[in-house]
């Protein structure tokens, strides 16, 4: 299909005639961009990056019909493919999933070809450092700082996090989305005046579910069960469009001088990620020593 720039089984046959080949499968084009930078940083230029949706996997779908909505799922699997039919003996291959609900449920994924993210998905390595960046040199400044304003959306973001895997991994009857921007807006002020923030959670579980009494009570029940887990980085326990949103309704409420909307935000601000210092994380060290 036109798609498509590769066919499974000529991926197949491109490695076993060419098994020196040094790539990357990632789940989606941020995903792309992201590790891209990081190369470019580390001035390796002999990786390519293929998004998931460059394999066609199409084939597939009629066993495992999941696939078809899940790049993570595809990513997945081609890496078990590629275990399947190389075993161990080729060491230029990288499949790279977001963690996503696996450190949260403590679960692992052991294969040769497939790494994990350091945290539930890549947002998650947009730190302190990188919002002081984008304050001070697209801002011009802002009246709070970092460290308060993730102080005041991770409790809210994990919230979330914790309604959107309730939904994934119970068979709960609702079938509407978890997220639901008019009505989280509605759940969530920020005062100008004290630059404070307060989130009515009750009430955004009544409304995403229709003020149906049987929801509302699954929800809450559950959220008693699966609560904020002490032991682990509250970057395992965040959903990486739940926490951009965040930030820029923070900026966007307090102090927004260029009108900045939601999608030029989550694309700028991958640009103050410092890209050089990921080697610290293991993920990154890992490509590094295995790339350079």
């Amino acid at each position: 299909m036109d798609k498509y720039s590769f066919k499974l089984a000529e991926q197949i046959e491109l490695y076993l005639l060419k098994p020196h080949l040094r790539t990357l499968y990632v789940e989606g084009v941020a995903d792309r961009l992201f590790f891209q930078q990081f190369l470019e940083k580390q001035e390796i230029s002999d990786v390519e990056i293929y998004q998931i949706d460059f394999v066609n996997l199409e084939g597939l779908y009629e066993t495992n019909p999941s696939l078809a909505s899940s790049n993570r799922l595809q990513v997945i699997t081609l890496a078990n493919i590629f275990l399947k039919e190389f075993n161990n003996t080729l060491q230029g291959i990288t499949c790279i999933i977001d963690q996503d609900f696996d450190a949260f449920e403590n679960i692992n994924i052991e294969n040769h070809f497939l790494k994990y993210t350091d945290f539930a998905n890549i947002e998650m390595y947009i730190e302190e450092n990188t919002m002081s960046h984008f304050f001070e040199k697209f801002l011009h400044g802002f009246p709070r700082s970092p460290k308060d304003v993730f102080a005041e959306i991770e409790p809210i973001a994990n919230f979330l996090f914790r309604l959107r895997y309730i939904k994934e991994k119970t068979n709960i009857s609702y079938k509407d989305s978890i997220w639901n921007e008019n009505i989280f807006d509605k759940c969530h002020l920020i005062d100008k005046k004290t630059k404070k923030t307060t989130f009515n959670s009750d009430d955004y579980i009544i409304r995403i579910a229709g003020n149906k009494k049987d929801i509302i009570t699954f929800f809450k029940g559950k959220l008693e069960i699966h609560t904020h887990r002490n032991d682990l980085n509250t970057r395992h326990q965040i959903h990486g469009h739940d926490f951009i949103y965040l930030i820029f309704k923070h900026i966007d409420k307090i102090k927004n001088p260029t009108s900045l909307n939601l999608a030029t935000f989550e694309r700028l601000i991958y640009q103050y990620i410092e890209y050089h210092k990921l080697g610290d994380y293991p993920l990154f060290s890992f490509l590094y020593k295995k790339y350079s």
